[in-house]
C-alpha cells in the first residue's frame, strides 16, 4: 500500500532509504509541512511493484540493542543483551528494554539522549487503554490530534481504519463494545498516524485464534507494503508464530535469535514450547548459551542503521527548539476531558451538586440559633406579680417553659435529662426583690439569699449551656428596670457601646463559620475531582498511552487544570448561591473580591489535586496522602474555632497552611465589609496565588521526573 504526492510537491526520493516514496513517508511529509502550509496534500497509490520484497532478508536495522543490562528491585532482568530488530519486519521478544548499562539505538537515535519522537512510534499497551466515555470516532480523532495528523487527513485515516478493522458504528461508545472490538480500536489507534515503528505489548493474548491470524496477516501486510517495523514483547509463545524473527530470553540473556522455521530445524522442534524447553536445557548444560550455541539470523554481521523519515526529524527538531507544547494536542486533550465528563454524568453531577448540598446541610444545621429548649420552671409564690413578670420576660423562641409543682420534681427532670435547666423562685420573691432594690438597708442576709433566682443547670453541652445563660442574663437585664426607676443609676455598669465598628448587635455563630466552610468545600471538591481523574488515567494505562504520543506532562496537567476550572466556576456559583441567596447569610463587603478569593481557593485545590496525582501512583496512596494532609489542615485552619485559642506553635503552623489566612480574609469581607486593599484581605489573595503556583510547579516537576525515569 504505497503512495506518492502529486501536484508539484517537492521530491523527497533523495531522502528515502530505498529510492521511493511510500505511503507513510507521504503522510509524514504532510505532517511535517502542515504547520507551515495551508493547503492539503493529495495522496495517491503507487504501483504495488515498488513495494518491498518481503521474501528477501532485511538490509537495515531499525533497533539495535548492544550489551544491555537492567535490574528491577535488585533482580537482574536483562544480562548483557545484544540483538537487532530488522527494518520492515516483525520481531517477537520476551520482556521490555530499559537499560542501566549498554546502549539502545532506534533508527539511529539514542533514546537516552534524544527521546524517540511520539509521531514516529505506534504504541499498543497490554491493557486496552481506551477512554470508555468516548465514541469510536472521537477516540480515533483524539489520538490523531495527539499524533499531530493534519485535520484534513484525520477523517480519511479514521474512515480507512474503521473499514479496515471492520468496526461497528463510529458513534458507539467504547464502553458498549466487546473486548474484541476494543482490541481492534486499540490497534487502530497505534496505526492512526502510519508510524514507521510499532510497539506491541502482548497484543493477542487471550484473543480468538482466528482473530489472531487475521491480525498477523494485516501486520505482515503493513511490513511488506509500507516498510513498517514491529517489535512485540510477549510471554506467550503463540503470539510469536507470525513474526519474521524471534528472540528468546531466559534470565535476562538471549538464548536464540532467528527465523522461527530456522530455529525449529536447528533444534529439531516442531512447537515453540518444545523449542524453548530444549534451549533452556542447553542453557543449563552450558550455563552460557550465547557463548556456545547462540543461533542468530545476523550472527557475525551488523546491519546498517535505518534513519527516521523526514517528518519525524523535522517535528522532533521543532519540539527540541521550543518547549514541547502543541496547541492542537492541548485543545484535543481539553476536548477529551469534556467528553469524559459528559460520559460520567452521575459522578460529575455528584461533584457539581455535592458542594452546594454540603452548604445546604451546613446552613440548615450548624451555626443557627438554638430554639425551643425544654426548661423546667418552679414558682414558689402564688400571688406575687414580679415572679410572673420574670417568667414572662424569658425568650420564648429559645426556651420552652415546662411548669412543675415542686422544686424537687423540677430538679429531678434535669437529672433525668428531660430538661436543660430548672429555674426556681422562693415564696416571697416579689416582696424580697422589691426590698432588695428599693430599700437595701433594711434587708437581711437570709432575705438577700431568698431574693435570688435559683438555677439548676445541665452544662454537659457547652453551646446550649452558654446560650441559655446568655439569654437568661438578657431577660433579667430587661426585667430589673421594671422594679425601680433608680435601678439604672444605682446598679448598671458604667459602660456604653457608642458605635459598632464592624459586625452587628446580634452576631450569629453562622457568620463566623460560613467563610471557613465555603473555602474548605471549594478547596476540597476540585482537589478530589482532579486527583480522581488523573489517577484513574494512570491506573488504566491511559496516561502512559497519551505520553507515548509525544504529549508532554505539562500539556496533560494544564489541560486537566483548564477543564477543572470550568467545573469550579459552576461549583462556586452554586455554593455561593445557596449560602447568600437561599439561606441569606449576611454579606457586608463587595461581591467581586469575594468571588475572586473563593475562585482562587478552588484553584489551590486543583493544583493540590495535580500534586497528589503526580506523587501517588494509585488510589490507595492518594487516599492516604489526602487524609494525612487535608484533614489536619482543615482542623487547624480555624473553621470552627478561633486560632487565637491554639498554643503559639500551632498558631504559627496554622497561619502557614493554605486555608487559614484566606478564611480570615473572607471573614473580613463578609463581616467587616472591607475591600481587597485591607491588609488581612490582601494577604489571603497572596497566599492563595502563592500556594497554587508552588503546587503546580511541583506537580509538573514531579510528573516530569516520574515519566522520564
Amino acid at each position: 500500500m504505497s503512495y506518492h504526492i502529486q501536484k508539484g510537491e517537492p521530491d523527497l526520493e533523495s531522502d528515502s532509504d530505498d529510492g521511493r516514496l511510500a505511503s507513510l513517508d507521504a503522510l509524514r511529509y504532510a505532517l511535517s509541512t502542515a504547520p507551515f502550509f495551508r493547503r492539503v496534500h493529495n495522496i495517491e497509490r503507487l504501483d504495488s511493484k515498488t513495494a518491498d520484497d518481503y521474501s528477501f532478508p532485511p538490509d537495515k536495522c531499525a533497533i539495535h540493542v548492544n550489551n544491555v543490562s537492567f535490574a528491577y528491585e535488585e533482580e537482574l532482568v536483562l544480562n548483557q543483551l545484544t540483538l537487532q530488530v530488522p527494518k520492515g519486519r516483525i520481531y517477537a521478544l520476551l520482556g521490555r528494554l530499559k537499560p542501566q548499562s549498554g546502549s539502545i539505538r532506534v533508527f539511529g537515535t539514542n533514546p537516552a539522549i534524544n527521546a524517540v519522537p511520539g509521531i514516529g512510534v505506534g504504541f499498543m499497551p497490554q491493557k486496552i487503554a481506551l477512554y470508555e466515555e468516548l465514541t469510536i470516532d472521537e477516540t480515533l480523532q483524539y489520538y490523531g490530534y495527539l499524533y499531530q495528523v493534519p485535520m484534513a487527513l484525520i477523517y480519511q485515516r479514521v474512515n480507512f481504519l474503521i473499514s479496515l478493522f471492520n468496526l461497528p458504528d463510529e458513534n458507539k461508545l467504547i464502553r458498549d463494545l466487546t473486548d474484541n472490538h476494543r482490541w481492534r480500536i486499540s490497534l487502530a489507534v497505534s496505526l492512526i498516524h502510519s508510524p514507521p515503528l510499532l510497539l506491541l505489548d502482548e497484543p493477542t493474548a487471550n484473543v480468538d485464534p482466528l482473530i489472531r491470524l487475521s491480525i498477523w496477516d494485516h501486520l505482515n501486510g503493513l511490513c511488506r507494503e509500507e516498510g513498517l517495523t514491529v517489535l512485540i514483547t510477549t510471554h506467550y509463545m503463540e503470539e510469536a508464530e507470525g513474526a519474521y524473527t524471534i528472540g528468546l530470553l531466559r534470565n535476562g540473556r538471549l538464548l536464540a535469535e532467528d527465523r522461527p522455521q530456522a530455529l525449529f530445524v536447528r533444534f529439531n522442534a516442531n512447537t515453540f514450547d518444545k523449542l524453548y524447553l530444549k534451549l533452556c536445557q542447553i542453557d543449563n548444560e552450558f550455563n552460557h548459551l550465547n557463548a556456545n550455541t547462540n543461533s542468530s539470523a545476523f550472527e557475525g554481521t551488523t546491519l546498517p542503521m535505518a534513519e527516521w523519515p523526514l517528518c519525524e526529524r523535522r517535528l522532533t527538531a521543532i519540539n527540541d527548539a521550543l518547549i514541547n507544547f502543541n496547541f492542537l494536542r492541548f485543545f484535543a486533550s481539553i476536548k477529551k476531558n469534556l467528553f469524559v465528563i459528559r460520559g460520567n454524568l452521575v459522578i460529575m453531577l455528584f461533584f457539581f451538586i455535592f458542594p452546594s448540598l454540603q452548604m445546604v446541610f451546613f446552613c440548615s444545621s450548624i451555626g443557627r440559633q438554638v430554639r425551643h429548649l425544654p426548661v423546667a420552671t418552679y414558682n414558689g409564690e402564688h400571688f406575687g406579680h414580679l415572679s410572673r413578670q420574670l417568667f414572662r420576660s424569658l425568650d420564648n423562641n429559645l426556651i420552652k417553659q415546662i411548669k412543675y409543682s415542686s422544686l424537687d420534681s423540677a430538679v429531678k427532670a434535669v437529672t433525668k435529662g428531660e430538661v436543660w435547666m430548672a429555674i426556681a423562685v422562693s415564696q416571697n420573691f416579689s416582696q424580697l426583690i422589691d426590698l432588695r432594690y428599693n430599700c437595701i438597708a433594711n434587708i437581711t442576709s437570709q432575705e438577700m439569699l431568698e431574693s435570688n433566682v435559683k438555677l439548676y443547670t445541665d452544662v454537659s453541652n457547652a453551646v446550649i449551656g452558654q446560650q441559655l445563660m446568655y439569654s437568661l442574663m438578657r431577660s433579667v437585664k430587661d426585667f430589673l428596670p421594671t422594679i425601680s426607676d433608680k435601678y439604672w443609676a444605682k446598679y448598671s455598669a458604667p459602660i456604653v457601646i457608642k458605635h459598632l465598628v464592624y459586625g452587628s448587635e446580634s452576631p450569629t455563630f453562622m457568620e463566623f463559620l460560613a467563610p471557613g466552610y465555603i473555602v474548605s468545600i471549594v478547596f476540597i471538591s476540585p482537589m478530589l475531582l482532579t486527583a480522581y481523574l488523573l489517577i484513574k488515567d494512570q491506573m488504566n494505562g491511559l496516561l502512559e498511552r497519551c505520553l507515548s504520543t509525544g504529549t508532554s506532562g505539562f500539556e496533560v496537567l494544564l489541560s486537566h487544570s483548564i477543564t477543572q476550572l470550568k467545573v469550579l466556576v459552576l461549583q462556586e456559583l452554586l455554593v455561593l448561591l445557596v449560602t447568600f441567596v437561599v439561606f441569606r447569610v449576611p454579606i457586608r463587603g463587595p461581591v467581586t473580591p469575594l468571588l475572586v478569593l473563593v475562585f482562587l481557593q478552588g484553584v489551590v485545590g486543583i493544583s493540590f489535586g495535580l500534586l497528589i496525582s503526580a506523587i501517588c501512583p494509585n488510589a490507595i496512596s492518594a487516599m492516604l496522602l489526602t487524609s494525612g494532609t487535608v484533614i489536619p489542615g482543615v482542623l487547624l485552619c480555624g473553621i470552627t474555632w478561633p486560632i487565637e485559642s491554639m498554643p503559639r506553635p500551632l498558631r504559627i503552623l496554622s497561619k502557614a497552611l493554605p486555608l487559614t489566612l484566606p478564611i480570615e480574609s473572607l471573614r473580613c469581607i463578609i463581616s467587616r465589609g472591607v475591600n481587597v486593599f485591607y491588609f488581612k484581605v490582601l494577604i489571603g489573595f497572596v497566599i492563595s496565588a502563592l500556594y497554587s503556583s508552588v503546587n503546580t510547579v511541583l506537580a509538573i516537576l514531579i510528573f516530569k521526573w516520574r515519566t522520564s525515569s
